[in-house]
């Protein structure tokens, strides 16, 4: 446990000072692990490293037996720096990946639509647009397509009615 999870055991005797454990523990430690709540963390200085440890009281038998299990502070704190990290680095990569998704979108849904409307708009205004709008195998590029072929009728028909005017004035 200590060395696979960086952790402290211990089990206390509530009648006595015994106690088995994973670190070494004063009679001031052991008083204080005893007494303390089981509802919040304990803090228990040893040389110069700063542990936190729960107390939990479990049913052994007939007998409740006092376990506190704890980690030095300074190697939690070091793992919650990585977490953030880690959290940063994926919150960072799902925005970037959400700018080239609406990138694309843009490129593939709204860049065929605005070229449309350009059409249209100039047909409307000046009564026949020059060129023809690419298509795609997708509806926008049938879309295209209808709008390609309406206005090649429309050409046809203006000249042809243009032919005729010619025709009636001679």
């Amino acid at each position: 446990l200590k060395t696979r999870l960086n952790s402290e055991l211990i089990f206390l005797d509530s009648n006595s000072s015994k106690y088995v454990g994973t670190i070494e523990l004063g009679s001031t430690g052991r008083r204080a692990l005893l007494e303390a709540s089981s509802e919040r963390l304990y803090d228990l200085e040893k040389s110069i490293n700063l542990y936190s440890f729960k107390r939990q009281e479990l049913d052994w038998g007939k007998k409740k037996v006092p376990v506190a299990v704890g980690a030095n502070k300074d190697s939690i704190q070091e793992i919650l720096d990585n977490i953030n990290f880690v959290f940063g680095l994926v919150l960072a990569s799902v925005v970037g990946l959400l700018v080239l998704l609406a990138f694309i979108v843009s490129k593939i849904v709204f860049q065929p639509v605005s070229e449309l409307l350009t059409a249209i708009k100039t047909l409307e205004e000046e009564g026949k647009f020059e060129g023809e709008l690419r298509d795609n195998r997708t509806e926008l590029g049938l879309l295209a397509e209808s709008f390609n072929d309406m206005n090649r009728r429309i050409q046809d028909s203006q000249n042809e009615l243009k032919q005729n005017i010619e025709e009636l004035q001679k």
